[in-house]
Formats: C-alpha cells, sequence, structure tokens
C-alpha cells in the first residue's frame, strides 16, 4: 500500500485524536494490527514556496521519534487505544481536542528533553524525507533540530504555563526555523482531501502503516554584529587631544534594499586622550552587506582620517566582523612674529640704537 501524506501540525495533531475515535464493529481482513511495524516519513515542512524549501534544506533537519504509548487493541473493534509509557506516563483524555494534544505533545518534549535525564528516542537523528522503519504502532512525538546544533531546544517562560513551551531549532545561514513538538499515532486510518483536510468517516480509507507527516515551522531572520575600531594617534608634541567624538554612518542594505536597524544607523565612539576605542553594533540582519563612513562634523573634523575607508562587509552569525578606522589631529599652526633691533656704534656714544622707518636702518641719524 502507498503511504499517505498528513499535512499540518494541527492535522498532526488530530490524527492521534481520530485513531482513538474511529471504531467499527467486526473486524476483517483490513482490521488494525499492532504488532505490524510501520514506516514513517517526516517532511520538514509542507510550504511550496521555492525559496523556503531552498533555504530549509540549508538547515539539516533532523528528526528525533520518541515511543510515549503504545498501540493496545481493542476487541471487536477496527481500532485502538493507547498505552501509557514511562518516563512520561501521560493523561490522555478520551476524545483531547487539538489544543489539548498540542498540551500533551508540549508535556512529552519536557520529559523526553529534560537536560538532567533526557529520554531515549526509538529513532534519533533522522534526516527529514528519509523513511523510518521499524517503529511498533503507538503515539510518537516528533522533535525536530538541526544537524549540529548543539543547544537546540528554546524553552519560553509563559505566564500561566508550567512548564515552560518547548521549541525546537534549526539554522541555515540565513535563517532559524522553530518547530513545536507533535504527536502522530502510528498507525493512522485516514485520508488527505485536497484541500488539506481529513476524511474522518470510519468506513473510508484502510489503515496506513507507512504515512508521510508534514511538519510547520516558523522562521526568522539570524543576526549578526559588527565591531566598529578607531585609533587617534597621538598629537605633536607642542599640541594636545581635545575630548571628541566620533560618528560612523552604517548604510545597510539586504538584497539590494536599504535596511533600517533596530538601534539606529549611527555609532560613536568617544576620546579624552590618544589611543585606540571600538563600539559593536548588534543585531544586524545575517546576508546584509554593510558599508561604514565615518561622519566629519564639528570637533572632530580637526581630526583626520589617515586611513583608507573599509571595504563593505557581508554579515554572518558565526563571527563578528571588524573594520577599522585610524586619525590623527591636524597640526595647529605656530602663530607669532620676530622684530629686528638695529643699532651703530661710535667712540663718543658706543651702542645707540637706530630707529627704522618703513624698513630702512635710519643710520647717523
Amino acid at each position: 500500500m502507498e503511504g499517505k501524506k498528513i499535512q499540518g501540525a494541527r492535522t498532526l495533531a488530530l490524527l492521534a485524536c481520530l485513531c482513538m475515535m474511529i471504531g467499527l464493529l467486526g473486524v476483517g481482513a483490513g482490521a488494525v494490527d499492532v504488532t505490524q511495524p510501520c514506516v514513517l516519513t517526516v517532511e520538514a515542512t509542507n510550504s511550496t514556496d521555492t525559496e523556503f524549501l531552498a533555504d530549509i534544506a540549508r538547515a539539516n533537519v533532523l528528526v528525533d521519534a520518541y515511543r510515549v504509548a503504545a498501540a493496545a487493541e481493542v476487541e471487536g473493534y477496527d481500532t485502538y487505544t493507547y498505552t501509557p509509557l514511562a518516563p512520561y506516563n501521560l493523561e490522555i483524555p478520551a476524545e483531547p481536542d487539538s489544543d489539548e494534544w498540542a498540551a500533551l505533545a508540549q508535556t512529552a518534549a519536557a520529559i523526553a528533553l529534560d537536560a538532567a535525564n533526557p529520554a531515549t528516542p526509538a529513532a534519533k537523528d533522522v534526516k527529514v524525507d528519509t523513511p523510518i522503519p521499524d517503529l511498533i504502532p503507538g503515539l510518537y512525538l516528533l522533535v525536530a533540530h538541526g544537524e549540529g546544533l548543539e543547544d537546540y531546544v528554546r524553552r519560553t517562560p509563559a505566564e500561566g504555563e508550567t512548564p515552560a513551551r518547548v521549541d525546537t531549532l534549526a539554522q541555515s545561514p540565513d535563517y532559524e526555523y522553530s518547530f513545536a513538538p507533535v504527536l502522530v499515532s502510528l498507525p493512522t486510518k485516514n485520508d488527505v482531501n485536497e484541500d488539506g483536510t481529513i476524511t474522518t468517516a470510519a468506513e473510508d480509507g484502510d489503515w496506513v502503516y507507512d504515512p508521510t507527516v508534514s511538519l510547520k515551522p516558523t522562521r526568522d531572520r539570524r543576526f549578526g554584529s559588527l565591531t566598529i575600531t578607531k585609533t587617534l594617534n597621538p598629537a605633536a608634541a607642542y599640541d594636545a587631544i581635545e575630548p571628541v567624538t566620533f560618528t560612523f554612518r552604517l548604510d545597510v542594505t539586504q538584497d539590494g534594499a536599504p535596511v533600517a536597524l533596530r538601534g539606529g544607523n549611527l555609532a560613536e565612539i568617544a576620546f579624552s586622550a590618544a589611543g585606540t576605542g571600538s563600539v559593536t553594533v548588534e543585531d544586524i540582519p545575517v546576508g546584509a552587506v554593510v558599508t561604514v563612513t565615518e561622519e566629519t562634523t564639528g570637533i572632530a573634523g580637526i581630526y583626520r582620517q589617515i586611513s583608507a575607508d573599509p571595504a563593505p562587509v557581508t554579515i554572518t552569525a558565526e563571527e563578528v566582523l571588524e573594520v577599522t578606522f585610524v586619525n590623527e589631529k591636524v597640526p595647529t599652526p605656530k602663530h607669532g612674529h620676530s622684530i629686528v633691533n638695529t643699532f651703530e656704534y661710535d667712540e663718543e656714544s658706543g651702542w645707540t640704537w637706530v630707529p627704522v622707518i618703513d624698513g630702512v636702518p635710519q643710520f647717523g641719524e
């Protein structure tokens, strides 16, 4: 039998509920077999956007599958119920709605991803779109995360929520993807309509032991930082460095469009003496191109830049880039004048001062 495709996180949440609710009197050739191993394929997204698909492929998403409950046949009915497994011991309502399933998934994820005592998954680090074989029927928690990303669990405290909300992360060079934990029931007995909805009538479709499910991550731009370093050379011996603040303009573009930074596109470094200072500008979108120029207004104008303008840089999340400037004070002119005194000598008077008229000494006057 070809595998059926289940679309969307909400669908996944409903899936387990529907499996519990569907019951047929009598069993036959198509009756559920809770001893038959299942094969599950997980897609990272159900998006059809080509840019989204290309970028999430660069995030190298892996999936862990945790079996949180066993499937138990219901005698005389073509259905099964759940037997909770340790350490999860979930209290599964008789007819949970989608919100209750989401809450159960959060509870299971908090236990499975407990840093002090993590649970052991039935399948670990499986690349998306790769079939996961030999899964014993039951209820599974799916946790997606990025390959090689050690700190992929994000816990967000929320008012009135205990424990904190759990999401897991994957990262491409440009975006961070966030995945909510999902519960999926194996096997399933659902068809997917053209509009993505599920056929819930018990008589429609056979039990599916090799379904494909699609996750629904959200994503945010990743950010990097840029350090601007300024060296102010010592002034000439007869001069002094006055307190001065240098201002730098950051021209930022992303895909050719200008970007306004959260903290503004200006940065400052203050000096009260010669030396080196720096400022780090944060929250610059990864992939943005930044050109830094020095503003030469006010007192800063007497400190000329003697270094070349730094080349534009492209922001990454992995390292803090740096651009440098070197300035020196424009020497202060030495203003002043000289006085030339003229004298003449004779034997009677000795040395006497000679007046100078229009620059001409008046000797013998």
